[in-house]
Parts: structure tokens; sequence; C-alpha cells
């Protein structure tokens, strides 16, 4: 100890005069190097910086003066000893002696990078004699020494056994504030270099004295940092720095602080693995700072995102803290005019922050019913009915503005779609301001208000609230008769024959023909009567066809459509006239043969409604298009398409099949239309089809009675006698109609192969006398003939009936000017083969004319020849 002692004493070098020139200073240095080789034999001296004595530089005589730096020299094997020893360790006086001279050789020298480890080693022992012997004489010596130490340390890179020696020391309660964050200035440093595998093992105790420093900000500040690593921050994620961070929000009043704290949290703490509950009593605090209670708001939102749950507390501080500025009167609860907020961009975005939440509480059930009961519905609607005043343009812009009743139109539509209001249907109370609002949003959604702030159609305040009166449809007729009253169908009308309006978007015009079908359901007359009052359905005939870019804006624009016909049109006889009169059935049957399958389903669900109309069959008869001659054509490919879809879904069974397919309603329209008035217009496979839809329900039935045999057997049960007879009885009776639809398939299938030959034989003859072909028979006997394959057997068993000869045997040999003909038909059979044979058996000469033409058409070019 002795040796380290006079090793670490400060050695008295040569003078050298203030100011003097370069020259000498390195020769002082020189003969300060030789005098400390001679004094402590060959070892490893540095001079560096220049350590001086006393302040600038100078000593006390007012002469600079150089201090070697033998930290070489420090034996920290003895000084590891000192401190373990059974015969050295409890010396307290040497342990403070030892922590004093290697300050004082840190003060004067830099600290070596092989140091780091044994001067980590040394802050453990120190430490651990604090901690488990209470020796307090050690604390201020081992403060000094990690002072000093920061310096270099901060330069060098850190080893396992300094971190976990400053991991000690900041979990230690002996270790003042000031130490700690002097540990944390070398964590710092250390940060910048990218030694985040070493400085991860601190993070456990900067957990513990995250609370317990005086003042946060700078291991708050080293935390913000290391979360910029994906490693660090996948660390600290794990470990539960929620509740100290909570507690310097709630505990520390310096507001920068609570700022690194929130940041800090909103990068570090996962809210999956939090509760609303516990942040709560933050909030409380808070509050007075609006700017950051709008920042754990936020977070409050990322929490119930991921744990949706209803808080009482919760819903109570974003109400009172959302609608400060609407006061509620005693009467029936009704919302007075807003009053002017206060010119602060914080105030709307507290305002806007409040309302996220809200739109979380809103899918919630016991959170809706909490809103419910305090009257938010009211608020939302005071935002959408007042009449704007002075305060509200002096104090937020009217885009601003805007945007809140944007999501106040969101979050009615969102109250009443739940259905919570269905008991008051009867109570809800219909602002005549609404179409005023709606003629507002129109101006302010298409750009063209006189105010200098107007919002443009990003915002979209018509969709929405076209939306939010179509949800308050469904709550009733009286609800549809109030909003018709009020001028929305009038409004509605306007928008959809608009021309030239670039705010008028196809989405907008959709929303309308929904609000259009939803203020007509259930057949609502009074609203039906209104529409007829418009050229309303004029437009929707020339919309019936709409066309777009993208296929399924398409699809929908023409289902809205046909929603809005199949409400306002059908039911209404005035409606009705003005459809058929604008050729409305014509563009429906134009449709139905290249529009997509969910766009034929309601095409055919409006045309069976039509039908009801004696009127519509006059315009379903006569239509007809280049690719279908009449509509039962149509129906027919039609429900050809849909059986050939059928057969790829298996798991349907009878009732969903007839559900969701087309061929109940086929059959709907053929019934209306009548089965026979087109008959006779088809071809054979049409005619053929249409007994089979003639009997569609009886042979549906049978097939729903197979299924439920089916469901039977495969359950085991066994019905009783009756059931088994009317199942027999059902199974036989289907049977018969599947037989008697073949019988008739089959008779018609004679009839149009009669006709088909009956036309043969009438060409054949036409043929003959258009080429002076005689067939009187000849006296002379007939030359032989081949004899066809039907008539052969006859011939060998001698078979009744007189033998028949071709026509040309029965002809009579021609005279002389007609030698030449003879000659070539003659031929004929060489290059033809032999003609067609008559069959008189079965109704006179039936000639084949696919194997006659051949033959005619080479006797009438060798005329011509001749």
């Amino acid at each position: 100890m002795n040796d380290v002692a006079t090793r670490s004493k400060p050695l008295q070098l040569g003078r050298v005069p203030a100011g003097g020139d370069h020259a000498a200073i390195q020769k002082a240095e020189l003969q300060a190097l030789t005098a400390l080789r001679q004094k402590h034999g060959p070892v490893s001296v540095q001079i560096l910086d220049a350590h001086y004595a006393g302040p600038g530089g100078k000593g006390d005589d007012g002469h600079t003066q150089l201090r070697p730096t033998p930290v070489d020299a420090v034996n920290y094997a003895r000084i590891r000893q000192l401190f373990t020893d059974e015969l050295t360790r409890q010396l307290d006086d040497r342990h403070v002696d030892v922590l004093v001279k290697l300050a004082r050789v840190y003060k004067q020298s830099t600290i070596p990078q092989e140091h780091v480890d044994s001067l980590g080693h040394v802050f453990s022992l120190a430490l651990a004699r604090i901690e488990t012997e209470g020796v307090a004489s050690l604390v201020d010596p081992l403060e000094a020494l990690i002072e000093l130490s920061v310096r270099d340390l901060c330069k060098l890179r850190l080893t396992l056994p300094l971190v976990d020696a400053y991991c000690s020391l900041l979990g230690s309660p002996s270790i003042s504030s000031a130490a700690k964050r002097n540990i944390l200035k070398v964590a710092s440093t250390a940060s910048l270099a990218n030694q985040f595998d070493m400085l991860a093992q601190l993070l456990p105790s900067i957990h513990s004295v995250l609370c317990s420093l005086d003042d946060p900000r700078s291991i708050l500040k080293l935390l913000l940092v290391w979360s910029d690593s994906p490693a660090m921050q996948l660390r600290m994620s794990m470990l539960d720095l929620s509740t100290p961070l909570r507690d310097v929000l709630t505990q520390v009043a310096d507001p920068v602080v609570r700022l690194l704290a929130m940041q800090l949290a909103t990068r570090i703490v996962q809210p999956d693995k939090e509760t609303v509950e516990d942040w709560i009593p933050v909030l409380g605090t808070i509050q007075a700072d609006v700017a950051l209670t709008n920042d754990v708001l936020l977070f409050v939102c990322d929490i119930l995102a991921a744990n949706p749950k209803h808080c009482p507390d919760l819903v109570d501080f974003v109400l009172n803290r959302t609608t400060f500025e609407l006061s509620y009167n005693g009467d029936g609860g009704q919302a007075a005019p807003p009053i002017p907020p206060p010119p602060s961009p914080l105030a709307l975005e507290s305002k806007q922050v409040g309302l996220r939440l809200i739109e979380l509480f809103l899918e919630d059930a016991g959170s809706r019913g909490q809103l419910l009961a305090q009257q938010y519905a009211d608020f939302c609607f005071g935002y959408l009915t007042f009449q704007l005043q002075d305060g509200f343009d002096q104090g937020w812009a009217l885009r601003d503005l805007k945007q809140i009743q944007a999501t106040c139109l969101a979050h009615l539509t969102t109250l009443f779609a739940g259905g919570d209001l269905f008991a008051d249907a009867e109570s809800i109370s219909c602002d005549p301001a609404f179409s005023a609002f709606l003629r507002e949003a129109q101006v302010l959604d298409n750009g063209t208000a006189d105010r200098p702030n107007a919002v443009n159609a990003s915002v979209g305040l018509v969709p929405r609230f076209l939306h939010l009166m179509r949800t308050l449809c469904t709550y009733g007729p009286s609800v549809q008769v109030k909003l018709g009253e009020l001028g929305l169908v009038h409004e509605c009308v306007t928008i959809l024959t608009a021309r030239n309006t670039a705010w008028i978007t196809e989405g907008v015009r959709r929303s309308v023909c929904m609000v259009l079908a939803a203020l007509c359901d259930g057949e609502c007359r009074e609203n039906q009567l209104l529409v007829a009052q418009t050229p309303a359905v004029f437009h929707l005939v020339h919309l019936v066809a709409w066309t777009s870019a993208h296929p399924a804006r398409q699809e929908l624009m023409r289902l809205a459509v046909l929603d809005a016909v199949w409400s306002a049109v059908c039911g209404c006889r005035l409606n009705e006239e003005s459809f058929l009169e604008a050729g409305g059935v014509f563009r429906l049957l134009d449709l139905l043969a290249a529009a997509e399958r969910a766009v034929q389903s309601h095409l055919l669900s409006v045309l069976l409604e039509l039908l009801e109309n004696p009127k519509t069959h006059q315009h379903v008869v006569t239509w007809s298009s280049s690719k279908y001659p009449n509509a039962p054509a149509l129906l027919l490919d039609l429900w050809r398409n849909e059986k050939a879809q059928l057969k790829f879904d298996r798991n349907l069974n009878a009732i969903d099949e007839m559900r969701i397919n087309f061929c109940c309603k086929i059959f709907g329209i053929l019934s209306h239309t009548g089965f026979n008035i087109f008959r006779h217009q088809l071809n054979e496979s049409d005619q053929q089809l249409l007994l089979s839809v003639e009997r569609y329900l009886d042979l549906k039935i049978g097939v729903v009675w197979d299924e439920i045999a089916y469901e039977l057997s495969s359950e085991g049960i066994r019905p009783v006698s009756p059931d088994q007879h009317v199942l027999d009885s059902v199974k036989h009776a289907v049977a018969q109609k599947r037989d008697l639809i073949a019988r008739m398939q089959a008779d018609l299938g004679n009839r149009f192969q009669a006709a088909r030959l009956e036309a043969e034989s009438v060409f054949y003859d036409d043929f003959m006398r258009a080429h002076q072909v005689s067939e009187s028979r000849s006296p002379s006997p007939p030359r032989p003939v081949r004899r066809n394959k039907a008539a052969a057997p006859r011939e060998q068993h001698g078979g009744g009936g007189p033998r028949v000869s071709s026509p040309r045997a029965q002809h009579q040999p021609a005279p002389a000017a007609a030698n030449g003909l003879a000659e070539d038909e003659d031929s004929v059979d060489d290059v033809w083969g032999p003609r067609p044979q008559p069959n008189h058996g079965h109704g006179g000469r039936k000639a084949s004319i696919v194997a006659f033409a051949p033959v005619a058409q080479e006797v009438a070019t060798r005329r011509r020849v001749r």
C-alpha cells in the first residue's frame, strides 16, 4: 500500500517560466520523463494534456508546473486483496485512503481501457462494504471517484464488470442522486457509440431508480435516446415502466419532465397490456395542462382500441371536457345554442381528441347508453341545427367547425344504428333545420360559399348526412313521414337531377338513391306521393343502366337505383305509370340480358313487383333484342345458366336454393305473363324446357319431401305408418308428374320431327316441279336398283306390301331430244351414290334433302352447260 501511495504522489519537476517558448516546454517535458524513469524504473508513463497545479495552469509561484501520470503503476490486485482479505477487509480507513488516492491519480491522468474492468471491481467492492457493513465513510470518496472517472469513461468502451457496478450503484439508496446522474452521463455517451449490448444490463436498475431521483429529466432523456434502437425498445417494453412513468406524471410538477415521461410512455408502453383504470388518476392530476392531457387521452385511445371496455369515470371525464360549450336547459333536455369557444388551437385539439374517444365509446353498449343518458345526441344535433354566430367565426375557422359537424354526423349514425333509441322512435325530433343544413352542406361541399375558408368535397358532409337520414328511416313510418314533410325528398331529388356539378360524384348519387329507397321503404304512401310530384322517376329510369369504369362501383350504383325503383315506384300507381311511360320496363329487360348476377336478382324482383300492374304485361310481351326474340327466351336462358350454377353448389338444401336462385322469380314472371303466349315462338329446346318450368313448384315440392325423408333416415328415425303413407303418396305423385313431363317432351319432339319431315317433302315436290322431272310410272320393266337397309328384311322374308322402286326406276324413257339428260342422270349414282328411297308407309314420299340436294345441283349444272 505504501508503494501505491508513493507512486501516486505528485512529483516536483523542473520549472518553466510562464509564457516560455515551445522549445523550452519540450525540454522541460524531456527532463520530467528522465527524472521519472530514474526514480521508478522502466515504466510506461503518459504525459497527457499537461495537468497544471492551480487555476489557469499555473503554480503557486506563478510558473507553469507539469505533472506526469503514472497510472500503469497502480496495482489493482493489491487493492482487491485489501478489500477482500480477512486481515484487511475491516480496515476502513485504509479503504478510504485507497479511494482518495485513486481519485487523485485519475484527476491527474487519463484512465486507460485496461483499467476499466478493475475500476468496476473497486466500485463493486466499495459499495459492498457500504451496503453490508454500513461503512458511511466510504460514500464520499466513492462518489468523488465516480465523478472523476466520468470524463475518461465517456471516451472508453464499457465492460461487463463496470456495467455490473453501475447497476448496483444505481439501485443503492446509499448513493446520492448526483452520483447516479454522473453514471447516467457515462451511459448516455455510451449510447452514442451504439454500446446497447452493455447498456441493456442497466435497464432493471434504471427502472427502480426512475422515481427516486430528485430530477428524473436526465434518465428520461437517456431512455428516449435508447428507445430509438429497436432492440432497446423491445427490452424496455418487456419491463413494467408504466408504473414509474405514471408516478412521474402525477408527482413531478415540471411540465418538461411530464412531457418527456409521456413521450417515453407512448414509445415503450404496450397499450394491450394496460388498463384504463390505471390512467384515470393521471388525468385527474394533469387536467390543468391541456396539451399533456390531450397526449394522455390519445394514449388511452390506444388502450381502449386494444381492450374495449366500459369505464364510466372515463366517459364522464371526456364528456365534461368535450361538450363544455353546450349548456342544457331544463325543459326536455334540449340543447341551447353553442357558446363560442376560446380562440385557442388547443381547444380544437381537445375537442377532436374527445370526439375520437367518444367514437370508441360508441362501440360498447354500456358506454353508448351512458352517452345517451347524458344527452350526447342533443349535443350532436345542436352542432347541426344552430346558426353560425360571430363568436364561432372569430374563434375557429369554418373548416374546423365543419370537421366537427362531420364527426357528429358519424356519431349520430352510430347511435341510431345501434337500435338503442328504437323504443323512442315516436319521440324522435326531426328538426326543420335538417333540410337547411343539407342545403348548406351542398354549398360547402361544392366550394361555392362566399366564405374564404369554406371546406371542399373531401369533408363529405352531404354523404354523411344522407347516411344519417337513411339510418333514421329504419325507425319506422312515423320518422319517414316526418323527414318527408321536412322536405328531404325534394332535396334528394334536387341533388339527383343536378347537372354539371363536380361535387355530385357517383357516391353521392348512390347515397341519394339509397335515401329515397329508405324514405319510401315499406310502401310509405306519403313519401311515394311526394316522389310523384317530382321528376325523380324519369331520372331513375335513366340511371338504371349506369356504367362506370370500376366494375364494383358500377354494380353498387345499379343496385342502389333498383332499390329506389323498388321502394319508390312499385306499389304506387302514379309512379308506375310514369315508369312505364319512360320505358322503364324495356330498360330493365335490356339490363337483365347483360348485368351482373346480383343485379339480375334485383331486376327479376323489381319486374315481379311491376307485373302486379296489368299494364306492365304489354311492355314485357313487346320487348325484343338482337339476341333474344322475346322475353321468355331471355328468361329461359337465365334458367339454364342458373341450373348450371347450382350444380356446383351441392351443399344447398331445397329451401335455401329457392331463396337464393333465380328460378322462383323466373317462374313467377312467366306465371304472370302466361306460359302459352310465346310457346309457338320458341324453338324445340325452349319449349321442352318450358314444360319443366311450368311444373317447377310440383317438382320442387317433391325435392323437399325427398330431403325430409333423407334426413329422417340419416338420423335413424322411422316414420309411423300414416307418415310413411304420406311420403310414399308424395313420391308416387311426383314420379307421375315427371313421367308426364317426359311423355310431353317426347311427344313434342315427335311433332317437331314430323314437321321437319313434312317440310322436306314439300321441298322435294317443289324441286321436282321446278326441274320438270316426271314421276309417272313406266310400262317397261324397271331396271334393278339398290335397296335400302330398311327394305331388305322385308324382301328376304316376302314381307307384305308392294315393292317400291326408286324414282329413277319409275321414270319413262326420255325422248330423243332428252337423251343427253338421261345419260347425265345415269352417271349421278356413280358420283353421289344412290338416291334416297321414298317411304310410302309413313304418309307419302319423304325424300332426304341432305342426300338429294347434291344430285339436283349436278343435274342443273349440266343443263346449263348444254
